[in-house]
Order: C-alpha cells, then structure tokens, then sequence
C-alpha cells in the first residue's frame, strides 16, 4: 500500500528531519519564519507565532534524540 511505502523510506526522511534541525538553528531563519506565520495567521498570528517560535526553538534537541520517523496520508474520496 501507499502508506507502507512511506514508512520504508524511512531512509530518506531521517537525513531531512537532521537537514531542517539545522536550519531552524539559523536565528535569521527561524526569525523570518515566525514573522511569516504572524503575518499570515490572521487576528491570532502573534499567537501563532509564540507557539511556532517554542517549536522551532525546541525542534533540533527533538530531531537528535529521535529514532522512527513515520510520515503518512489519508486520502478521504470527495462526495
């Protein structure tokens, strides 16, 4: 199946999860990213933003500790 599929690649989800920790440890990057979501979240961006900011300010200690990557998708038919 499709979903099993994507858990294989397991391979390839591991070494991008590393590749984005890196990143978000870029304080400009990760500045412009929580401006974007503040910008673009409507009346409650700068909400958004403080939630954002803690994720991306926690997410490479995350990522260093993590072993599984699963990533999957539901597809629901339209009616």
């Amino acid at each position: 199946s499709a979903a099993s599929d994507v858990y294989k690649r397991q391979d390839v989800f591991q070494p991008l999860l590393a590749i984005a920790g890196e990143l978000v440890k870029d304080e400009a990057l990760k500045a412009a990213l929580v401006e974007l979501v503040k910008e673009n979240a409507g009346p409650l961006g700068g909400l958004a933003a403080a939630f954002v900011k803690q994720i991306l300010d926690k997410l490479p200690d995350i990522i260093a500790v993590t072993e599984d990557v699963q990533i999957g998708i539901d597809l629901i038919s339209a009616k």
